[in-house]
């Protein structure tokens, strides 16, 4: 089964806290602080994602998450404690997920079409 595509996207995503000094954020965040919805032709494709780098703030404990949120009919959830960090299977539409609380970190979500 060739490869027909080939996807690569890097991001860099920051959550500094509700100080004052920053004047935005909140304190604490469940769920997604971001989302990216792929809408494509059906077929069948290889969804990875990966962390880089993860950096603390002096604002207090640091989290750092990111995952497949969708992938076709499947819904696997806001918590990052249930997003697969890769998947395989034919699909039109998946919605991959980032969350950062206190810090900053450095992703990747890459994935193949196959014929």
């Amino acid at each position: 089964m060739p490869i027909n595509s080939v996807f690569l996207r890097n991001e860099r995503w920051f959550h500094f806290g509700s100080d004052p000094a920053f004047g935005f954020g909140s304190d604490y965040s469940t769920g997604p602080r971001h989302t990216t919805e792929f809408e494509i032709i059906q077929a069948t494709v290889s969804v990875h994602t990966a962390i880089s780098a993860v950096q603390a703030t002096t604002l207090g404990p640091v989290g750092a998450a990111i995952g497949i949120m969708k992938f076709g009919d499947a819904d696997f959830g806001p918590s990052p404690a249930d997003w697969p960090a890769q998947i395989f299977g034919k699909t039109g539409s998946f919605t991959t997920a980032t969350q950062v609380t206190r810090g900053e970190m450095n992703v990747a979500t890459h994935f193949h079409v196959w014929s």
